[in-house]
């Protein structure tokens, strides 16, 4: 590069980077000399951060090369440009993983393995190497003193995850056991589980429960994506936050009443709304039992739960969706993009992390499916309705003698492992499509 770069720690040459037909940067030229401490600055949409996320490698440029003391390099991500000792400023905090905001207010080149350069807010350099910096850690015993009100608020909360949801994972042994309550626990080992497997009323719950929670999951996502979407491209103010408004309530309202309004709309009776419709238009000539009968209970079970948790689900898009530059709305209108081709290309992408977040999340409780189908489930439909946690509820409540609890717990144990293979298996799809997860 010649002697004039090589007094360059870092050089860019000519990055570009496009969005669709929104080009963000523009053949971008930068130096960081030696000794030197340098901040990227500009309004927003000027492509500050979609500089730093191709330098890092989090994005791939469209061209341009990178030189690292003279070499032309290229970063596979944050962790790998931290390993060759470039550390970013940067307003968010994933840039550089390894490190906090606070750590992250120095721009240039520190030695491999170094810590920081920041003292109490106040930046030192050393005198014996310009361009690098050192920290004065504090000790353990120092930090918790610092942040002892987080720790205060944390304790309270640490207590009641311990009590309630570690402790009572001691419980497990029970799968090993047989015991019905009255005598002392007796160690079978594993016939639990062995009778657990060659139950057919077993393999029905287990079947249901999958497709069940499953197809509600991506039913009730889509949906949730798709009034955030419409929600987002209201212009009329009062209009959005009533709409708003009216889709969450019927989150608030318990799944008892929820049955109970459904039963009624749905029943095949005179006091049947939707039966009622249905027959004076001629569609049909007598009532449906829509909960009653085993061709058409999963529908409604599906279009129910939309109804009841679609508008709650969309509160996490709609964050997502305000957090979007409109600049980049404006670029793509300015070059002739229309509201499907925003929405394609802007909106949609910018949803994309949050999807997949949510979907992993979520996917962690589909084996808990339990309130909503056992106040919807009756006998007629109990093949099509029975889930994991309504066969523990019968065979523990319900089973016409004394519940073992050795047998439930077995069913519960692998129910939980089920559901922890699913979130490992998304969370590595995960990191196959978008070269990260969440877990």
């Amino acid at each position: 590069m010649g002697d004039k770069n090589n007094e360059n720690i870092l050089s860019i040459r000519g990055m570009s980077k496009s969005f669709g037909r929104n080009r963000v940067l523009d053949h971008i030229n930068l130096d960081v000399k030696k000794g030197t401490v340098m901040g990227l600055m500009g309004e927003n949409g000027a492509g500050k951060s979609t500089m730093m996320k191709c330098l890092f490698g989090t994005y791939q440029k469209d061209e341009g090369t990178i030189y690292l003391d003279g070499k032309e390099v290229s970063f596979s991500g944050p962790k790998d440009a931290l390993e060759n000792g470039i550390a970013m400023v940067h307003q968010e905090l994933n840039q550089c993983l390894e490190r906090s905001v606070v750590d992250n207010m120095f721009l240039g080149r520190y030695p491999k393995n170094s810590v920081g350069v920041i003292d109490e807010g106040r930046m030192k350099k050393e005198t014996s190497n310009p361009g690098t910096g050192t920290v004065h850690k504090k000790s353990l015993k120092q930090q918790i003193y610092y942040y002892r009100s987080f720790y205060i608020m944390f304790i309270p909360v640490f207590i009641f995850a311990v009590v309630f949801h570690y402790l009572p994972m001691l419980g497990i042994r029970y799968s090993l056991f047989s015991y019905k309550g009255i005598k002392a626990p007796e160690f079978i080992g594993l016939a639990n589980f062995e009778r657990m497997f060659s139950m057919p009323g077993f393999w029905s719950a287990f079947g249901n429960t999958i497709l069940l929670s499953v197809v509600k999951l991506l039913l009730n996502t889509f949906m949730a994506v798709l009034i955030s979407i419409l929600l987002n491209e209201l212009r009329f103010m009062k209009f959005k936050k009533v709409t708003q408004t009216i889709v969450y309530l019927p989150h608030f309202m318990s799944w008892v009443v929820t049955a109970s309004v459904f039963t009624l709309i749905l029943s095949p009776g005179d006091a049947g709304l939707v039966n009622s419709i249905l027959i004076k238009l001629g569609i049909i000539d007598e009532g449906i039992y829509f909960l009653g009968d085993k061709e058409w209970w999963r529908s409604m079970f599906y279009a129910i739960n939309i109804w009841k948790d679609t508008g709650w689900g969309t509160i996490i898009f709609m964050a997502t969706l305000s957090g979007i530059n409109p600049e980049l709305y404006e670029a793509a209108s300015m070059d002739g993009a229309n509201r499907w081709n925003q929405i394609r290309y802007i909106t949609l992408p910018a949803l994309a992390n949050t999807i997949i977040t949510v979907l992993i999340l979520n996917l962690a409780k589909v084996m808990n499916l339990f309130e909503s189908v056992f106040v919807l489930q009756n006998d007629a439909v109990i093949q099509k309705a029975d889930v994991l946690q309504t066969y523990i509820y019968t065979q523990t409540f319900n089973s016409g003698a004394l519940p073992d609890f050795g047998y439930t717990t077995a069913v519960s144990v692998t129910a939980s492992v089920v559901g922890c293979i699913l979130v490992l298996l998304c969370n590595r799809a995960s990191y196959k499509v978008r070269g990260r997860g969440i877990v």
